[in-house]
């Protein structure tokens, strides 16, 4: 089953691995492996279904639940991702990724104030690069709520000083409020 899962013939992969399973004492992290390839397959309820064979393992890694959660974010199943993703941070509350997970997911249900809070959570403490702040501000531009990603781009724009992207970005939110002055005298200082 993983010589097929390394060179991406994944549904073979899974049948090899549901033929071990059939024998005892078999390491039941093969479920992992199995939801792993179902999510790779699209196959989501297939990958849920796996998770849901070895719940005691799962709940033990973080990477589990944050795929748990995307399978049901797949299957429209929004509330069922977002419980995943509540619990994921109480057992990991180091595990950062969860708050960026759920910012994407808060943005396209159009909750931005709670995007925002999970974007300044993750923003904070998981010391991302600026091109993940970048996509964050995008995000919230693109969903039409420009004051948070003026929000958001202010705080990157002190963060990443140096960044000409960030203050651009910044400029443009500012175009798109009509504050042409201020827009303006960032674009200035992106050129020097």
């Amino acid at each position: 089953g993983l010589v097929q899962m390394k060179s991406g013939n994944y549904k073979a992969s899974n049948e090899a691995f549901g033929k071990a399973l059939a024998f005892e004492d078999v390491d039941r992290t093969l479920y992992l492996y199995i939801a792993q390839n179902a999510y790779k397959l699209q196959d989501y309820q297939g990958a849920l279904e796996a998770i849901a064979q070895v719940r005691d393992l799962a709940n033990e890694k973080a990477s589990v639940l944050a795929l748990e959660a995307e399978c049901h974010w797949r299957l429209k199943q929004q509330d069922d991702a977002m419980r995943v993703l509540a619990e994921g941070i109480k057992r990991f509350p180091k595990e950062w990724n969860f708050y960026k997970q759920r910012f994407n997911y808060l943005v396209s249900l159009q909750l931005y104030q709670s995007a925002l809070l999970d974007a300044q959570v993750y923003l904070a403490n998981a010391k991302p690069n600026e091109k993940t702040v970048l996509s964050f501000i995008a995000a919230l531009r693109n969903s039409g709520d420009t004051a948070k990603a003026i929000e958001l781009a202010e705080e990157a724009n002190i963060r990443f000083v140096q960044s000409a992207e960030v203050t651009v970005m910044l400029a443009h939110l500012y175009l798109d409020k009509e504050m042409i002055q201020a827009a303006a005298d960032l674009f200035d200082e992106a050129s020097i």
